[in-house]
């Protein structure tokens, strides 16, 4: 398996790649470098998070990852810029929150899915200015916050997205867990 993770100017990208490397060989490419990405169902392409250039106001500068999120049939994991990339592709309604989300925050399963087996109440990593109170077909919630989306997947392509970053540890975090478990369940998939 081929993990393609796109960066957009996350500062934790080395960490996501050590993530993704326990599942296949890791390429890392610019958000603005896309041109090269084959669309292959043997590859799984990893939206990360980025903090300079928000998704509601620059659909141009992403107007290439957002292409292969629409079209592409390979399958695509979204963390939180990226989470932000797939739900404003597929119509819901990002919100700006008043201030800055930069804490751990329990996040309980609403859905059953297997990507996140195992998953009923943990605590993730939050770093974010967007959220989502809610999506439709064919966003399908799959975890949440007191307030907010924080996984959901497509409902007919083999997409996930989560606004937390798995990436990153701190405390008692299982952040990595759940992008393991989303990254194991599209590779046995793609088989």
């Amino acid at each position: 398996m081929k993990i393609i993770i796109v960066d957009n100017g996350s500062k934790h990208i080395k960490a996501i790649e050590k993530i993704c490397r326990k599942h296949g060989r890791t390429e890392v490419l610019s958000f603005d470098n896309l041109e090269q990405v084959v669309d292959s169902k043997n590859t799984i392409l990893v939206l990360s998070g980025g903090h300079s250039y928000p998704v509601k106001y620059n659909h141009k500068l992403y107007a290439k990852e957002m292409a292969l999120i629409k079209n592409s049939k390979m399958p695509i994991i979204g963390i939180c810029l990226g989470f932000e990339l797939i739900a404003e592709c597929y119509g819901a309604n990002l919100k700006l929150r008043k201030r800055r989300l930069h804490r751990l925050v329990r996040i309980h399963k609403t859905h059953q899915d297997p990507a996140i087996a195992g998953l009923e109440s943990v605590l993730t990593y939050q770093a974010h200015r967007w959220m989502l109170e809610s999506v439709e077909p064919p966003l399908q919630e799959l975890a949440r916050s007191k307030s907010e989306v924080e996984i959901f997947r497509h409902i007919t392509k083999p997409i996930y997205a989560m606004q937390f970053h798995p990436e990153v540890s701190i405390g008692r975090n299982n952040g990595r867990k759940i992008l393991d478990g989303i990254i194991a369940h599209l590779a046995a998939q793609a088989q």
